[in-house]
C-alpha cells in the first residue's frame, strides 16, 4: 500500500493525533473525494489545524495547465482543507500562514508576544511562521518548473525518473533568487547544504515517499509583533 493510500485510509476514518509542537510537515494527499492539505509528520501522522491558515491552493493538470481547485466542505472533518479538481492533478502547491509564535524561557509557545507577556512568560523573541509545499503526483512538464511561490524547491531533473541510487539536483529559491548555504533536509533527517547556486544533490536510495524541506529565517526591524519570519518549503513525491 502506497503512502498516498495509507493517508487516505487515515483520513477516511477521521483519525487525528494531538498536534505536536515541533516537526510539522506540509503536503497534499489524495482522498476518496479529491485531495487534502495535510499537516503533521509525513506520511502517517496527520494533525488537526485551522483551515483559515491555508492561504493559497494551486493545481496543475497532466499537460501543465493550471486548473481550479474547488474547496470541499465536510462537517464531519472541519479541521482540514479538502479540494477537488475537474482533471487529475499532476502537481499541487499550497501555502499556509501558521501565525505568531514566541520563544520563552519555558520553551516555544503558540502565542503572540502580547499574549505571552500577559500570562507572565519571559519572551526571548517572537516570530511568524509560513510554509509552502509542492507535491508531485505524476510525471508532467511541471515536475521541474517553478510555480511562483515565495519560497520554493525545484528539482532540476525529473524526480520520478531518477534511477535508484542516482542523484537528484534540487535548487532552493527565495523571492526567485537562489539561496546559498541553506540547509535542506530529507524525511529521514539527513542534511545537505546548498552551493553558491542554491543547489544540493541528494541520492534517491530506494522507492517510496521522498520529502525535502528547506528553512529560511528573515530578521525584521521595527515590528513590535515579531523579530523574524520563519519560512519552510517542502517538495514531496513518491517513487514506485
Amino acid at each position: 500500500m502506497g503512502w498516498i493510500r495509507v493517508c487516505t485510509l487515515i483520513l477516511s476514518l477521521g483519525v487525528f493525533l494531538v498536534p505536536q509542537v515541533y516537526g510539522h510537515h506540509l503536503w497534499v494527499v489524495e482522498s476518496e473525494d479529491g485531495y487534502v492539505v495535510a499537516r503533521g509528520k509525513a506520511p502517517g501522522r496527520l494533525d488537526v489545524y485551522n483551515p483559515e491558515c491555508v492561504k493559497e491552493l494551486v493545481a496543475f493538470s497532466m499537460n501543465g495547465e493550471r486548473i481550479p481547485a474547488e474547496k470541499i466542505e465536510r462537517v464531519d472533518m472541519p479541521e482540514q482543507v479538502r479540494f477537488r479538481t475537474s482533471n487529475r492533478v499532476s502537481l499541487a502547491g499550497v501555502s499556509c500562514d501558521w501565525g505568531y509564535r514566541v520563544n520563552t524561557t519555558k520553551g516555544k509557545k503558540f502565542l503572540t508576544r502580547q499574549e505571552a507577556e500577559e500570562v507572565g512568560l519571559n519572551v526571548i523573541n517572537s516570530f511568524f511562521s509560513t510554509q509552502y509545499a509542492k507535491v508531485l503526483f505524476c510525471e508532467s512538464g511541471w515536475s521541474k518548473q517553478p510555480i511562483g511561490m515565495k519560497f520554493e524547491l525545484i528539482p532540476l531533473a525529473n524526480p520520478l525518473k531518477t534511477p535508484e541510487g542516482g542523484e537528484l539536483p534540487i535548487q532552493v529559491l527565495f523571492d526567485q533568487t537562489a539561496l546559498p548555504d541553506t540547509a535542506v533536509f530529507t524525511i529521514e533527517g539527513d542534511e545537505f547544504t546548498t552551493s553558491k547556486e542554491g543547489i544540493v544533490r541528494v541520492k534517491i536510495e530506494k522507492p517510496g515517499l521522498h520529502l525535502f524541506m528547506a528553512k529560511h529565517k528573515v530578521w525584521v526591524k521595527d515590528d513590535p509583533k515579531k523579530d523574524y519570519h520563519v519560512y519552510r518549503a517542502f517538495y514531496v513525491f513518491e517513487v514506485k
